[in-house]
């Protein structure tokens, strides 16, 4: 049985102790929605600033990258 998207990004607040939806306002707060942003920019970021997967920070990308200017 495939698990859902909230289920498997609980494990970013038993991480962080914050949810992905406030990673994703951590993230626009702080200037990752200015044109040129990437996926990987991202993803650098959330693992070293709070020790985040791969995983887990594509499934934030995906919920950032609506707002990422063109």
């Amino acid at each position: 049985m495939a698990m859902d998207f909230d289920t498997y990004m609980a494990g970013v607040q038993t991480k962080t102790g914050k949810t992905w939806r406030e990673m994703v306002e951590i993230l626009k707060q702080n200037g990752f929605t200015k044109s040129g942003t990437t996926a990987t920019m991202v993803k650098n970021y959330l693992k070293a600033e709070y020790d985040i997967g791969h995983g887990h920070a594509m499934g934030i990308w995906r919920h950032l990258k609506p707002f990422v200017e063109d």
